[in-house]
Formats: structure tokens, sequence, C-alpha cells
């Protein structure tokens, strides 16, 4: 009977078991003193034999013999050398520095072009929506986004006799009105590229539209007791309408409509930024617009929801 486990005594009298996982470990079992390392070494296998033969065989073929070195190769050719050096130093240019997403966006394009790769199905992506972007600018004049805005300037009389606040007024004409003159002048001046109108979207109409919503909010709450609405219906004309069927016409986005004191807050929709007390009748209902929400030009989906202040009653 030949049993599962085989011991034997190791060099230094302690016993061991060979196994599936030490097998190579160990020579075949036998009687007799057990051999020296010197020996094990010198005994070479008929598969080792061959191995030399061939390295041998290749020695010669390349004009050495097999008992050469061969030679040192360089530890990193100068282009890797090179860029390790770049990259180190634009590691140590960047550290602490949080680049922007237009920033990440350039960095790895810059990257791609070096190693000689194409843009990424993400960027081309991108590539393809401004090329519709552009091509829609091209149909859709910017001088209709003009005029809505000097629309703002021309009626600075009509907004200020329906608005009974005066400190609000003031503020009116201090966040929006203050801010078309130099929107419009750089507008003018706005090279037909799809980055430079982006660029003066963020810079230049959000503030204007972001305060506008704001003024728009104060006005739904000081007309809330009263029965003539003509004022509010005005602005919600101007901004859920005619400002936004153009930015939706030039593919840059679509404002978000949210109607202060009559509609409730929706987690879905919205993104609370305060909470305000107020009587139960406004309880959950929308005060203020902080920061309008935008929406897809193509598939309306909501792209950034709009920032609100809820009220809350507390009993």
């Amino acid at each position: 009977m030949i049993t599962k486990k085989i011991v034997k005594l190791s060099p230094d009298m302690n016993v061991e078991t060979i196994n599936k996982q030490n097998v190579r470990e160990f020579r075949p079992v036998h009687f007799g003193p057990l051999p020296t390392s010197e020996e094990t070494e010198t005994e070479i296998t008929p598969q080792e034999a061959r191995r030399q033969r061939a390295r041998e065989e290749r020695a010669t073929r390349r004009g050495r013999t097999p008992t050469d070195q061969p030679p040192e190769q360089p530890q990193s050719s100068p282009n890797r050398s090179q860029r390790q050096t770049a990259r180190a130093e634009r590691d140590n240019r960047n550290r602490g520095k949080r680049l922007t997403p237009a920033e990440r966006r350039q960095a790895r394009a810059e990257r791609r072009s070096r190693r000689g790769r194409g843009a990424s199905p993400a960027e081309s992506r991108t590539e393809a929506k401004k090329e519709q972007v552009a091509e829609r600018t091209s149909n859709a004049s910017l001088d209709v986004i003009e005029s809505l805005l000097q629309i703002l300037l021309s009626e600075v009389a009509h907004h200020r006799n329906q608005c009974n606040d005066t400190r609000l007024f003031r503020i009116y004409e201090k966040r929006v009105l203050g801010r078309i003159g130099n929107a419009c002048e750089t507008l003018k001046e706005l090279p037909n590229t799809v980055d430079a109108q982006l660029q003066w979207v963020q810079q230049h109409l959000l503030p204007i539209l972001n305060n506008f919503a704001q003024y728009y909010s104060k006005i739904c709450k000081n007309l809330q007791a009263q029965t003539d609405k003509s004022y509010r219906q005005e602005l919600e004309q101007w901004l859920f309408k005619d400002i936004s069927d153009q930015c939706r016409q030039l593919g840059w986005f679509e404002i978000q409509q949210v109607y202060p004191y009559r509609e409730k807050y929706d987690a879905k929709y919205h993104k609370q930024s305060r909470l305000v007390k107020v009587e139960k009748t406004l309880h959950d209902f929308v005060l203020e617009i902080r920061q309008i929400g935008t929406m897809d030009p193509e598939s309306a989906d909501l792209v950034q929801p709009a920032q609100i202040v809820v009220g809350v009653a507390i009993s």
C-alpha cells in the first residue's frame, strides 16, 4: 500500500512532509547520506542542457562566445528622461493648484496629441455638439440677445413705477441694469466661436439672469396680496419666454420655469439653498429663486436645478 504522504529528514534533522505544493523542493527518497548543495548544482537535467545549448547557439550567431557578457543597456533613453523631467516639472508647477474642467480637458487633449492618438468618444461628442451650436449661432443672430437686454434699459421708468419698493428697485438697477452695458459691448466684439460664446454666457449673461430672477421673486412676494398681477406676468414673459427661447435657439440652454409663492418644493427639480420660517399656509412653498435652473436645449432634460429658498412652518 502506497501512503499518501512521504516523510523524510532534512539536513538539519527536521521532519518535513512532501506534498503537492513543495514536491519540487525535494529529491526522491533514498537511503544513505543526503547529497550536498554543490552536488545538486552540478547535476543538469536534460531540459536545462537543451536550454544551455540553445543559448550557446544564439550567442554564436550574434558573434560572441557564450562566456561573454551581454552589453549593458542604458538605464533610460533620452526621450524617456525628457518625459520624466517634463512630468516632474509639471507636477511641481501644478502642486496645490486646482485645475478647472476646461484646463483638464485641454491637458488631456495635449497628452493625446503627443502620444499620436485621436480624440476620445466623449471628446468627439463634445466637438460635434460644438459644431451644432456653431451652426445654430450662424442662423440665429446674437443681436436678438442684445436687443432683449436693451429692452430692460429702455423700460427703466416703467419698472420704477411698477415696483413699490424703492430699496428693491435700487438693487435691481445696480445688479441687473448696471451689468447690461458692459455685457452688450462685450457681445458686439465677441468672436464667432463656441468657446467665446460660452465664456460670455458664464461671465455676463448668467449673473444678469440670476439677479433678475431674484428681483422677480421679490415682486411675487410684494404682489401676493394684490389683485393686479400684470407686472409679474411681464417679468415671467421676459425671463421664461423671450430670453429662454432665444438661448434655446442658439443651443445654449433653456431656463427652468419656477414660480415663487405658487409652486411647492420638489427635491427632483429644485435644489434647496436656505430655509425660512413662514406661516402654515406657505409651508414647503418656493419663496425665492437664488439661481436659475437650466435645461438641455434639445431634449429639455434638467441639467442644473434651480437653487431656491423654501418656507418652513414651525409650530
